[in-house]
């Protein structure tokens, strides 16, 4: 599965998939520039037009200490789980291949890299082999720390009025739970918006913190996700 960028011609962003046909994130677009994102749809299925987030992030997978040496050009670091199990089933929340290692205490602090794959640890404070894409340049002891962070593509969700990740994209089909398909994150689109997302005319758009996969004007401090066009109201 390549990870070049794929234009229109060779994707349907219309349909749902069992079977994966392309990295988690992968990017595609169009000739008129707007992009798409290959998503796993989590627990239930995403709406359309709505707002999508990553699956609810958890701190367990953050300053895990490192569980041995990891030299110069070793890819694989192994670890102490921090409370969260590790599994390689595709909608398992313990699933980290396709996101991000980053070591996160001296020595080797600053080093990241894609994760490629994992051991399946059904112990929440058990050890784990982590397997990144990049060799380690500074080698890393068991006085580091290393923090995963799963793809924010896989167990997509509609966006709730408490963001607990990161945006991901609008639903342009319904992505049924646990199936794949594409989310746009970028160029011309919609998205339901909130009671005050008519006043955003022109500016910039957050996460709606009153209606579940809605945008809004862009609140202070929160997350800013797009810029707004003049917005029609419409029943939900």
């Amino acid at each position: 599965m390549a990870n070049d960028i794929r234009f229109l011609s060779s994707v349907n962003f219309y349909a749902n998939e069992t079977n994966r046909s392309a990295n988690l994130g992968q990017l595609a677009e169009t000739q008129d520039g707007r992009k798409f994102r290959y998503v796993l749809a989590g627990v239930t299925t995403l709406v359309v037009g709505d707002l999508q987030q990553s699956q609810a992030e958890t701190t367990n997978f953050k300053d895990m200490a490192a569980q041995a040496i990891a030299a110069i050009g070793a890819t694989v670091v192994p670890v102490t789980l921090g409370g969260t199990a590790t599994a390689v089933t595709e909608t398992s929340a313990g699933n980290l291949i396709g996101g991000l290692l980053v070591v996160s205490a001296t020595p080797g602090i600053g080093q990241f890299s894609r994760i490629l794959t994992h051991d399946t640890q059904t112990s929440t404070t058990g050890t784990a082999n982590i397997t990144i894409e990049d060799p380690l340049t500074v080698a890393t002891s068991t006085s580091s720390l290393i923090t995963a962070y799963p793809s924010p593509w896989r167990n997509n969700i509609i966006h709730p009025t408490t963001s607990t990740g990161i945006s991901t994209g609008v639903a342009v089909f319904a992505i049924v739970n646990a199936k794949y398909g594409w989310l746009q994150t970028g160029g011309l689109g919609a998205c339901l918006g909130d009671a005050t997302a008519s006043t955003a005319a022109n500016q910039a758009l957050s996460p709606s913190v009153s209606t579940a996969g809605a945008v809004t004007k862009a609140v202070t401090l929160a997350e800013r996700i797009g810029t707004s066009y003049p917005v029609a109201t419409v029943s939900a």
